[in-house]
């Protein structure tokens, strides 16, 4: 029996960078890479691989668990922490509420005391080989946010809400992606990128909507 344990907040947090809307159905979750021990997620415009802190992740088949299955979970506080529970060989995942994060070695108990087990069916496809996106470190030499304002403000929203303690690293061209890591102690670790937004940027910042009505009247004034 295979059996997986991550912290709710870390799998919620992955599940953000997942496919929404679209027909790359193989994107709509978060794949469980057992080879490399990590989670991972992207919707093509962004990425993420996460290394819990909780477990490590082998002794079963890599797989994709739905984002629907993941919205669907609840619990935790700011008391009581909340840990996935995944028997994968039953497809059966749980929450598991309480101030601790069990072990393994507890599993069994703890799997036994989760009132609301949910069945899964793992997305039938084949996720990405997300390594090969993964730039040349040497190619990001410098880390700052010179160039923030070309990546799309929702995605950075959903950095500083649930990845904590970033470090960010940018590459000369605005062309390329953002890089992104985190290894805040007592949270989990992530690498992730972000591309860019297709429109080009501009070195100051765009005119605000009134101007454009201060001008007309202005060019009213000048006809008179």
């Amino acid at each position: 029996m295979a059996k997986i344990i991550v912290t709710l907040n870390t799998l919620k947090a992955a599940n953000k960078f997942s496919l929404n809307e679209g027909t790359r159905y193989y994107l709509k979750g978060v794949f469980f890479d057992a080879i490399n021990g990590v989670l991972a997620a992207t919707d093509g415009h962004k990425l993420i691989v996460v290394k819990p802190e909780e477990t490590e992740l082998k002794g079963f088949d890599s797989f994709i668990l739905p984002a629907h299955i993941i919205k669907a979970l609840k619990g935790g506080t700011k008391q009581r922490t909340a840990s996935v529970l995944i028997e994968t060989d039953k497809k059966e995942i749980g929450v598991y509420d309480t101030r601790t994060t069990p072990s393994l070695e507890d599993f069994d108990v703890a799997f036994g005391a989760i009132e609301n087990i949910m069945r899964y069916v793992p997305i039938d496809g084949t996720f990405p080989d997300y390594a090969r996106v993964i730039p040349d470190a040497n190619n990001y030499p410098a880390k700052g946010n010179e160039n923030v304002s070309t990546f799309n403000p929702a995605i950075l929203g959903t950095l500083a809400g649930d990845v904590n303690g970033l470090t960010i690293f940018q590459n000369e061209s605005n062309k390329s992606p953002m890089a992104f890591c985190c290894d805040k102690p007592g949270h989990f670790e992530a690498f992730g990128l972000i591309m860019p937004m297709r429109c080009e940027s501009t070195a100051g910042k765009p005119f605000p909507a009134w101007l454009k009505f201060k001008d007309a009247k202005n060019s009213k004034k000048n006809s008179a």
